[in-house]
């Protein structure tokens, strides 16, 4: 699962030809909830309440791997 924000529109598009305005109903949001990009978990759990899975609706992005090492200290376990 990523770590990134992700796109909105591809929950809309999956949906089609339902509207935005539509979806948001569906989620019981405000329209302009949507509107925004979305976490990991939003995205969870909206396309499960949709009853999709995430890496349906947003194919490879959701699957991207995260690297946990860029955040990590650079540490030698010898030193420590």
């Amino acid at each position: 699962m990523t770590t990134a924000r992700l796109d909105p529109k591809a929950l809309v598009a999956f949906m089609a030809p339902m509207t935005l305005r539509q979806v948001a109903r569906r989620l019981q949001l405000d329209p302009a909830n949507p509107c925004r990009p979305l976490s990991a978990g939003q995205a969870d759990r909206y396309a499960t309440f949709l009853g999709a899975h995430p890496g349906e609706v947003w194919g490879a992005e959701w699957w991207r791997p995260v690297d946990t090492r860029a955040e990590l200290p650079q540490v030698d376990p010898i030193e420590q």
